[in-house]
């Protein structure tokens, strides 16, 4: 994505209407020259109003009428206490608070694959990515390069079905390269806890409260733990009696392709769960009249 605000020897192809002036005027004397809205910058005894005009990136109206200067920074995403920065074209920003919480699950998933695949990687990655941060500050700020290319939502129509498929091939290879890292429970990249979503679910989104995990393991996961390696100990014992569990394979390059298909009300005991082939027409669903016929009639049995 390139920025228009590059273009330093141009800022009047960004924003239309600037005035050119070759000397800079002083701007105690800016009002005996033909500018416009410049009456509204100072007071009744002539003194420079310099009032902010942007909170976000600190803009005052000294800024905006008496220079021609076109930030190369651009506010891409915000989300609660959260903003993601482009800087130029090449490079984007990432503006955390420091609560508690670490500096986010991408900075973590890149460190991490950084350092287990090494220089003979094949997973596309970010070329760059930086934390500038100490302990004791109170922001998170990281900068990472900027991916080539355009989104994929932008190109995805234009592509050829052997393009598809072929680009699910490559993903597909790639997931399986990631999958070969693997942990004993459910925790984040780094090793920590992850927030659990049902126990003392917070619905903010930054800071988090501060939840109490060790009472949580203490009185929940350690009196899982006996009876979890207890059910390891068998699957080991009795191979068999296990493999009916495992899930069907899915299509190779797409994990969800084909449907689920599950008994309908009153049609039998058990569930039917089996998966079709991607593009195998699903059966037809009751309507909503013989739906109440079936209610009606096991109500009466």
């Amino acid at each position: 994505m390139d920025m228009k605000t590059e273009d330093f020897a141009h800022p009047e192809n960004v924003y239309p209407g600037l005035i050119h002036s070759r000397d800079r005027t002083n701007p105690e004397f800016a009002k005996y020259y033909d500018l416009d809205d410049v009456e509204r910058l100072f007071d009744e005894n002539g003194g420079l109003v310099d009032h902010e005009l942007c909170w976000r990136c600190g803009l005052t109206a000294y800024n905006q009428v008496f220079t021609s200067y076109a930030p190369r920074l651009k506010i891409l995403h915000t989300r609660a206490n959260m903003g993601m920065w482009a800087l130029g074209s090449n490079w984007l920003l990432k503006d955390y608070p420091n609560d508690g919480c670490s500096p986010g699950n991408d900075y973590m998933t890149q460190k991490f694959l950084r350092s287990q695949l090494g220089s003979g990687l094949d997973i596309p990655i970010l070329r760059d990515i930086q934390l500038i941060h100490r302990p004791e500050e109170k922001t998170y700020l990281y900068v990472m390069s900027r991916a080539e290319g355009q989104p994929l939502s932008r190109v995805w129509g234009d592509l050829s079905d052997d393009a598809k498929t072929k680009m699910r091939e490559q993903l597909f290879e790639f997931m399986c390269q990631v999958r070969r890292f693997t942990a004993e429970g459910a925790q984040t990249v780094d090793g920590g806890k992850i927030d659990d979503l049902i126990l003392g679910n917070c619905e903010v989104y930054r800071p988090f409260c501060k939840k109490d995990y060790d009472t949580f393991y203490d009185e929940v996961v350690a009196k899982i733990e006996p009876v979890r390696k207890a059910y390891k100990a068998c699957q080991r014992e009795h191979k068999d009696n296990y493999e009916k569990w495992m899930r069907p394979a899915f299509s190779k390059t797409e994990p969800w392709a084909g449907g689920f298909q599950i008994g309908a009300m009153g049609g039998t005991s058990e569930r039917v769960h089996k998966i079709l082939p991607a593009g195998t027409p699903l059966p037809e669903l009751l309507s909503p009249q013989e739906i109440e016929a079936l209610l009606a009639a096991q109500s009466n049995q």
